[in-house]
């Protein structure tokens, strides 16, 4: 069965201006189960990595970047040793949609689905303080169209830009001079937009997309920047609220994850792991975590949960990878893997795919 990642716009942190053009940087890492080392996928181009999505069923991978040397876009898919195995050329749609990306991500543009079109932020100039529209393109035909016009200001105002469908696009937007921020659903073939609404506070990492794509979890703070706020479970379908959690400080680059089934929610809140159950609305502590580390979740399985760690309180943090046991209970370390910053993906085989990677050489 393939399980594919969301199209968030996840992108694999580009290698430092100074390297040179035709240096090998790493740009994702794969660990084995039982493997000493990991596997690195290296490239020689410096532009961003737009990690598309991940089949586990022919156990490969696929990015959109533009090439090493040319201005133009293309499709790399690669296969869990390293290797690439496929390359395919995409039509040029903007030169700046992923301007603002950093260790992380960053929501300036993401890829359908079924990467057959881009919706992103018109960003022609960065230096602009204008608000930009929000823009699709059709990889097929080459014709784009405005979805939204004068959105946001910059890719730092976008909380999330997510495909729901080949066709359905959310996007939170959330800029410190508006009176207040907006989620919306768009369906970009109208385009028109679905549903809209107004939220107190909205930040970025603490949104997800159940595995099915019908519900969003998200957080929302009690008042206008606010940092305490609760988790809403929203139905796409319905489009109605279904759930709200208890309301607390998450964590700052950790957002939340859901189970396999689409029935639970694991979370970061005041330093405490919790897991909420949507049917009960019931929540559960499942640890506690000390006070000079930050936590950010990667996955959830349907009995382990994967999260990196790192440390505040040194000059120089390890950011290593755990996963605790909700059965037993205990905490595993995985010390011969990849320091970050990093984001993991694990397969249900217990591969662990590491789609960002730092500039530092491993």
């Amino acid at each position: 069965m393939k399980r594919y990642l969301h199209t968030t716009g996840l992108l694999v942190a580009a290698c430092a201006a100074s390297f040179c053009a035709g240096c090998a940087h790493p740009i994702a890492g794969i660990m084995h189960p039982g493997a000493e080392r990991v596997a690195l996928i290296k490239s020689s181009s410096r532009h961003p990595y737009v990690l598309l999505n991940v089949d586990e069923q022919n156990r490969t991978l696929r990015y959109l970047s533009k090439d090493a040397m040319d201005d133009r876009y293309s499709i790399s898919t690669y296969a869990y040793d390293g290797r690439l195995v496929a390359k395919a050329p995409f039509p040029k749609f903007s030169d700046s949609c992923w301007w603002d990306f950093g260790y992380g991500a960053a929501y300036g543009g993401t890829v359908s689905p079924d990467c057959t079109s881009v919706a992103y932020l018109e960003i022609r100039d960065p230096a602009d303080k204008q608000d930009k529209d929000l823009c699709w393109f059709n990889a097929r035909t080459s014709s784009r169209k405005v979805l939204v016009k004068n959105l946001a200001e910059g890719a730092n105002s976008l909380m999330c830009l997510f495909w729901v469908s080949d066709k359905e696009l959310l996007v939170a937007v959330d800029d410190f001079d508006k009176p207040d921020a907006r989620l919306l659903l768009i369906n970009t073939e109208e385009p028109n937009i679905q549903l809209e609404f107004r939220c107190g506070y909205l930040r970025r990492h603490q949104f997800m997309l159940s595995h099915s794509r019908r519900y969003l979890a998200y957080w929302e703070g009690s008042g206008r920047h606010w940092s305490r706020g609760s988790f809403k479970i929203f139905d796409l379908h319905e489009r109605r609220e279904i759930a709200v959690t208890e309301p607390g400080d998450p964590a700052v680059h950790g957002g939340p994850k859901w189970s396999p089934a689409d029935d639970a929610l694991v979370y970061v809140m005041d330093k405490k792991l919790v897991k909420f159950r949507i049917a009960s609305k019931e929540s559960e502590v499942l640890r506690t975590f000390g006070p000079h580390v930050d936590i950010a979740l990667q996955d959830y399985q349907e009995t382990r949960v994967y999260y990196r760690v790192t440390p505040t309180d040194t000059v120089n943090p390890r950011t290593l990878l755990h996963c605790y046991d909700l059965a037993t209970q205990q905490e595993t370390t995985f010390k011969n893997h990849p320091e970050g910053p990093f984001h993991a993906y694990v397969c249900s085989d217990d591969t662990i795919i590491y789609y960002i990677l730092g500039q530092e050489p491993l």
